[in-house]
Parts: structure tokens; C-alpha cells; sequence
């Protein structure tokens, strides 16, 4: 059976973004490493194969990176571009959030300059060599001028929840520093309130529910949502007056009462483990503590032994 596509329903060409030398490669498990790395066909994709191609075709130095499934085919197998004779393609280059730093950077200058030959190319700006691709899109006032965190958060509304769309507005608050927060807030509510808005009649009260989750977000990122300029949350919509969410969270979990007698039946490595960690907290002097082990080794078992020793210690503390 033959299937035709209509323009609507051909995939979309998901374009790889990486930095230099950051590229997936795949190989079989059995493969030697060194031969893996010595294949020059590991060394391309679709990105690096780009680049090429605007040394090679005259006609490809006029067209962004996302823009090339429109004008040349990828030929997988030998990894290059080739000129299109057939349909014509949209292409996407994948996401990237702000707080991936320069593969971020990386992507709004494919978004904007075209003609590049290599990464120090792309780079390259007025003839100095940037030190990072932020520095090249700041040099070529891309950031400001282009409303680049706009953009970001507009692109992400096409496939986005309204859940990640607030935790990127939260990473774009902490990491990129907008200069119009307000401004952002309001051309971004909407999408960002969708699933609020689907039970929730008040325009008000959904306004206060997403403030009250990115403040979370924020909060969790160590940052407080009153250094931003947003609107303020409303006590009568705040049940948790202020505390963090990770708190709220932590002092909530339930756990079985006969969880208290576990302690007495770990073994060495759990007690070693048990007594370092309650000893950090008794003394208050907090800490990070990794416990690793593979499945069916008790790791579950200590973690509820020591939930209990602490939360037991906090009901006789409130008891007294």
C-alpha cells in the first residue's frame, strides 16, 4: 500500500545542536574505542556537515541552519548534505534552554547568521575571534535587539506544557536576566496558565496559581520571586505563607510507624551509613551524602529506617 503525505504530516527533520567535538556518535558495544574515534565518518553530523556544505555550494551560503532540509537532502549513511531535487522540507533545530549556556548561545547565532564554515567561523566576528558564542551573539546584538529570551519562550509554546513553560520562564528569571520581566510575564501568561485555566474560572486566582509554582521554581534555585519585578502574591491565595516547597514537602511524607524498628536490623555498611548521616543532622552541620549500590541491596530499606528515626524524633520534640 502506497501512503501519501501531505505537506502537514512529513516529519519535520529534527536538526542536531551541539558544541565542538559534542556530537552523539553511535557504535555497536562490541566496537574498539580507538577505532570509533578514528572513523572520520564519527567526526561529521549533521551540523559539522553544514559548515562543509557552505564551503562547498555557493547557494548554501544564503541559508540558515534550520532553513537547509528546505534546499538540500541528508544522506545518512554517507553523512553529507545534498542539493534537494525532490519536495520541498521544514527543518527544526532542537531545543536548548538558557541555562545551557553557550549551546544555547550556539543556537540563536544558527538562528541568525548564515554563510559559516566551522565553529571559529561562526564565532568569528568583524575579524576577532570571540571567546564564547555568547560573546559572538552579544557582539552582533542578537541577545538584546532580537528579544532572543522572547523568542525562546514563544518557540517553546508550539510544543511545550504550560508546566515546562514555567520552570524555562524561572530558568530564564535566574540565568539570563531579562531586562523587561514584567514585560515577559504578561506576552507569556497565557500559554503559560493553559492548565490552570481549564479549571479555574477567576483570571485572578489563575495568575496567583502560576506565580505560586515559579516561585517554587525560583525557590528551588535559591533565588526569591520579590527580587522580580512580577506581580505580587496574594496572601488569600498563599496557604503555604511563604515556605518552600521542598519543606512543605519533606515535612508531609508519610511513613509506617513500625518503620522505628528497622535500625535494629541493618547491616554494617547500612549502620555505617545511618549513624554518619542522623550524626550530621543532630550536630546540624548539614551535607551531602551519596549512597550507591545496585537494586536489591537495602538502600530503600535505610532510607525508611532513618525517615522514621527523624520524624519520631520530631513528634517527641513536640511532644515535650
Amino acid at each position: 500500500m502506497i501512503r501519501l503525505l501531505s505537506a502537514s504530516t512529513i516529519p519535520t527533520p529534527m536538526l542536531p545542536l551541539h558544541l565542538p567535538n559534542m556530537h552523539r556518535v553511535a557504535f555497536n558495544a562490541q566496537a574498539d574505542l580507538k577505532n570509533v574515534l578514528a572513523s572520520e565518518n564519527n567526526s561529521k553530523s549533521m551540523l559539522t556537515e553544514y559548515f562543509k556544505a557552505n564551503q562547498e555550494h555557493p547557494r548554501a551560503r544564503h541559508i540558515l541552519y534550520k532553513d537547509f532540509p528546505g534546499s538540500f537532502t541528508w544522506q545518512k549513511k554517507k553523512k553529507f548534505w545534498k542539493p534537494r531535487v525532490e519536495r520541498f522540507q521544514i527543518g527544526r533545530i532542537v531545543s536548548a534552554n538558557p541555562a545551557e549556556g553557550d549551546r544555547y548561545y550556539l543556537r540563536v547565532l544558527l538562528n541568525h547568521v548564515t554563510g559559516k564554515t566551522s565553529f571559529d567561523d561562526l564565532l568569528t566576528v568583524d575579524g576577532v575571534l570571540c571567546g564564547s558564542f555568547r560573546e559572538a551573539a552579544e557582539r552582533l546584538g542578537l541577545i538584546e535587539a532580537d528579544n532572543t529570551l522572547d523568542n525562546c519562550l514563544t518557540e517553546a509554546e508550539q510544543w511545550a506544557m504550560p508546566c515546562s513553560l514555567r520552570r524555562l520562564f524561572a530558568t530564564i528569571l535566574v540565568h539570563c536576566e531579562p531586562g523587561d520581566v514584567r514585560g515577559l510575564w504578561d506576552r507569556h501568561l497565557d500559554p503559560m496558565s493553559d492548565d490552570y485555566r481549564r479549571s479555574r474560572t477567576s483570571p485572578i486566582e489563575v495568575e496567583q496559581m502560576v506565580l505560586l509554582d515559579i516561585r517554587g521554581m525560583l525557590q528551588s534555585m535559591g533565588k526569591d520571586i520579590v527580587d522580580f519585578a512580577l506581580p505580587s502574591i496574594d496572601d488569600a491565595f498563599d496557604p503555604t505563607e511563604g515556605e518552600a516547597r521542598e519543606v512543605i514537602e519533606e515535612s508531609t511524607v508519610e511513613f509506617d510507624v513500625d518503620d522505628t524498628k528497622l535500625a535494629s536490623s541493618l547491616n554494617l555498611e547500612q549502620r555505617a551509613a545511618y549513624d554518619e548521616i542522623l550524626a550530621a543532622v543532630e550536630r546540624g552541620d548539614g551535607g551531602v551524602f551519596f549512597v550507591d549500590g545496585l537494586g536489591g541491596t537495602g538502600k530503600t530499606f535505610l532510607y525508611r529506617a532513618m525517615l522514621a528515626k527523624l520524624h519520631k524524633a520530631e513528634w517527641d520534640r513536640q511532644a515535650a
